[in-house]
């Protein structure tokens, strides 16, 4: 494995080696594929629909455990919940998240 660095604008705004983005995959993005890819110099992104609140909070946490490098967690917009996964993963120091799909419009 190469400990080479291309600099990019990802690679500074949030810190990792190389501009490559492992994105948030349910029921494939868990732990151990977040935390090779961080651990690689990618970006791993953590799946959280498939994962219930509290899941999601040890499955930050075992990524946490394996790796030191920057990771982020994928969130759905729309999801009844979206507001506690926030939270959670702001409690937990992730500093980046990504969303997919929009939050449902309120009547």
């Amino acid at each position: 494995m190469s400990d080479a660095t291309i600099a990019t604008a990802l690679t500074e705004l949030v810190g990792v080696r190389t501009p490559i983005v492992q994105t948030g995959m349910g029921w494939v993005a868990g732990p151990r594929l977040v935390s090779a890819a961080a651990n690689a110099g990618a970006l791993g992104i953590l799946a959280s629909a498939t994962m219930t609140p509290e899941q999601l909070r040890s499955a930050v946490r075992e990524v946490g455990s394996r790796t030191d490098a920057p990771f982020g967690v994928n969130l759905r917009a729309d999801a009844a919940d979206a507001g506690e996964r926030v939270r959670i993963i702001i409690d937990e120091g992730v500093k980046v998240a990504s969303f997919a799909l929009a939050p449902a419009a309120r009547n």
